[in-house]
């Protein structure tokens, strides 16, 4: 009889051993989860600021790049004036803008 009680005693104890195990399982699991969680809407935050500044980016080097085709367009018809002035053989003066 005493080996009867000792051995539901020591199952008992492996038991409940066992559902603690668990329970700690699960609540570090959950408390990983949360932290995985945070740590996702995060990075969902930096690439949604990434995304934003890329996109200002570009507009501004096409602002700038449309810019600078204007100007280049600007020389290139003031050197075609004084180049027709020349072949024509007077000189038309041409103010270059800065």
């Amino acid at each position: 009889m005493e080996i009867n009680t000792l051995a539901g005693f020591g199952f008992g104890l492996l038991l409940v051993v066992v559902c603690v195990a668990f329970l700690l399982m699960q609540k570090t699991r959950a408390h990983h989860d949360r932290h995985f969680q945070e740590a996702a809407n995060r990075i969902d935050g930096l690439n949604k600021l990434l995304s934003e500044l890329d996109a200002k980016q570009r507009n501004a080097r096409e602002a700038l790049g449309a810019k600078g085709s204007a100007a280049d367009l600007e020389k290139k018809v003031e050197e075609a004036i004084y180049r027709i002035s020349e072949l024509e053989g007077e000189r038309i003066p041409v103010v270059r803008r800065r």
